[in-house]
């Protein structure tokens, strides 16, 4: 599969994706523990609806922040 940024980890598959996110499932190279990661994108249009996707963004951060991922 592709390069990515995360290290010790080998990526093994896309399971999940929406509008803004990618989450992907991957695996530590030494342990072999499964973890999932998830990636927004940092890419927003300016628009009317920009404050109510900085929140959502905002809300995200919380929420990841709260779990062990």
């Amino acid at each position: 599969m592709s390069k990515h940024p995360v290290q010790n980890y080998q990526i093994l598959k896309v399971i999940g994706q929406g509008a803004f996110a990618m989450v992907y499932q991957f695996q530590h190279i030494k342990t072999k523990e499964i973890v999932a990661i998830k990636q927004i994108s940092t890419e927003m249009q300016v628009g009317p609806h920009y404050d109510k996707l900085l929140e959502y963004f905002n809300q995200e951060i919380q929420i990841m922040k709260t779990i062990k991922h």
